[in-house]
């Protein structure tokens, strides 16, 4: 894909999705780390973060959405 391509999807969204699409940038980044999971175990659940965090379909939740749903689990109001 070139950069025309990108900028012009890039200017057809809206504030908020433009937000989501830097947040996942950042994500891939941090996850080119040097990473590595050191049992079995850690290497199938680091596969499987993989898979949910590049599905598309999946809406990971922001720090602010995931503290809400625990107050509530809590019983807290916000």
């Amino acid at each position: 894909m070139n950069e025309k391509i990108l900028l012009e999807k890039w200017q057809t969204l809206e504030p908020d999705e433009q937000e989501k699409v830097m947040a996942f940038i950042d994500n891939l980044k941090k996850e080119k780390s040097n990473y590595k999971p050191k049992t079995e175990l850690g290497k199938k659940l680091w596969e499987l973060r993989q898979k949910i965090v590049a599905d598309p379909s999946v809406q990971l939740k922001n720090w602010e959405e995931i503290e809400a749903e625990m107050d509530e689990i809590r019983g807290r109001n916000r």
